[in-house]
């Protein structure tokens, strides 16, 4: 304890910037997120030692599940003024209910994806909608009915130069006149260039591509739109699976993250 604020060490400040980052995670995420880590390293004793610091809580779900850890106000305190992280990432705290998996996995996402140096910027919906900054909705007109806030964005550079991505997890089937609705935004949406669609299995996956092709076909706005964003689908396991080399098949083409970074290094 210095001047009364704790003195983290190395393993202890990763985990409380990793809650500052991605709002929630189990003690699995955390050994997974933390480079280095001995795998015989006493995860239980950190976040005992975090929560006697005061920095880190139990989150907890209906019927008193335990959900895993977030931080706790003195915790966002000390990630804002010690770590320098912004304040727009962590107005957000969570307190879940059904959105809990969903969320998980876009967590998941972000770490899996951000490890190639081809990702960055990747922010999720949480921090999209609690950030002050407008400089994610200066450019949006208000009545203007394209807009959809995705999961995340993220950036992905290519060699054609930086796309902007939106990320949707889908994990269950929604109703059809939802996904109408969704598909629509999506294709013709200015806010970004790439759709990766993220599938609980490959069922759901070709439900999908299928509202896609039909979207594509039938819809008037869609029709006559000038944008035409390219939608590419992958699945949870096979992410899980190939981290970066896992592909993203297209309507036309398929590709890894792993293939753009090696774009790079070719002449």
């Amino acid at each position: 304890m210095r001047d009364g604020v704790p003195v983290l060490c190395t393993v202890d400040s990763a985990i409380v910037r990793y809650l500052a980052l991605n709002r929630f995670a189990k003690q699995v995420d955390l050994f997974d997120s933390i480079l280095g880590i001995a795998p015989s390293y006493n995860m239980p004793r950190a976040v005992r030692r975090l929560k006697g610091h005061g920095l880190i809580e139990t989150l907890i779900g209906d019927a008193n599940t335990h959900l895993g850890y977030r931080l706790t106000r003195k915790g966002l305190h000390y990630a804002e003024k010690i770590m320098l992280i912004p304040d727009s990432v962590l107005k957000s705290r969570p307190a879940f209910r059904s959105q809990y998996d969903h969320d998980r996995i876009v967590n998941e996402a972000r770490r899996i994806l951000s490890e190639s140096p081809v990702v960055s910027d990747f922010i999720t919906e949480a921090e999209l909608r609690a950030s002050q900054e407008k400089s994610w909705r200066d450019h949006i007109d208000s009545n203007n009915r394209d807009w959809k806030v995705p999961d995340a964005i993220f950036k992905l550079m290519t060699k054609k130069g930086v796309l902007r991505v939106a990320l949707e997890v889908e994990l269950s089937q929604k109703a059809k006149a939802r996904y109408a609705k969704i598909m629509q935004a999506i294709l013709i949406s200015r806010q970004f260039d790439v759709v990766f669609f993220l599938c609980k299995d490959e069922r759901l996956q070709s439900l999908i591509y299928r509202e896609v092709t039909e979207a594509r076909a039938k819809n008037p706005m869609v029709k006559v739109s000038q944008r035409s964003n390219g939608i590419y689908f992958s699945t949870l396991e096979t992410l899980r699976a190939m981290k970066t080399d896992a592909p993203w098949s297209g309507e036309e083409n398929r590709f890894t993250i792993r293939e753009i970074e090696e774009s790079f290094s070719k002449k």
